[in-house]
């Protein structure tokens, strides 16, 4: 596969889709709360059926075709998921059909919740999964990753998008692989994901 639609030019749907598979509630949810109006884009976030990096982006392949996704006519296809509990190698995989398809990779080093402590401070020691979300509950008040907190992320999303950058930066970080490599925990590319969606949506409404 190439990430390229097989539906035909004249039966192109009049809006850009933006697919998500993710491996947990918390990411759809997440990228749910990105819809923007007059943005012309089709949200189309989903928790995956399997929690594996392989199977998850198995299954965004199979989604491009399903949901007819041209990636050259704008649309996009986002596979997120964690490094806990995927292997190194299953991550690799991974990360090679993506390469193939043209798929964004979202993935979080160590946890999604990773993404959401960023929007309130830097974060540059090794940390687990558990230790993030202790320390989150210091900004969130009885977190659940079943609730919907876009409200209290909104504003404070450009900061977590610097600091995730910064993470980048000081950590040399360079391939897609790099993000998932246990060396350079603590990081996250959820912000690319985020970036280009939000670039498809200024193109599509300077074409308004």
């Amino acid at each position: 596969m190439s990430g390229l639609s097989p539906r035909r030019r004249d039966n192109r749907h009049p809006r850009n889709v933006v697919i998500i598979v993710t491996e947990g509630i918390t990411e759809e949810i997440y990228f749910n709360g990105l819809k923007q109006r007059n943005s012309n884009i089709e949200m189309k976030p989903r928790k995956g059926k399997r929690t594996n990096a392989r199977q998850l982006m198995e299954e965004c392949e199979r989604q491009i075709y399903a949901n007819e996704i041209d990636i050259e006519r704008g649309d996009i296809a986002i596979c997120a998921f964690d490094v806990d509990n995927n292997s190194q190698d299953d991550i690799k995989v991974a990360i090679e059909i993506a390469e193939k398809n043209k798929i964004i990779v979202a993935v979080s080093n160590p946890c999604f919740e990773l993404w959401y402590l960023l929007h309130f401070r830097d974060i540059n020691h090794r940390v687990t999964s558990i230790e993030v979300q202790k320390e989150l509950l210091g900004y969130i008040e009885k977190f659940e990753k079943t609730k919907d907190y876009r409200d209290l992320l909104i504003t404070k999303k450009e900061k977590a998008i610097a600091r995730a950058e910064k993470i980048v930066r000081k950590r040399s970080i360079r391939t897609t692989f790099d993000y998932a490599h246990n060396k350079n925990n603590p990081c996250t590319s959820v912000h690319c994901a985020i970036n280009a969606i939000e670039r498809l949506a200024r193109e599509n409404q300077r074409r308004q």
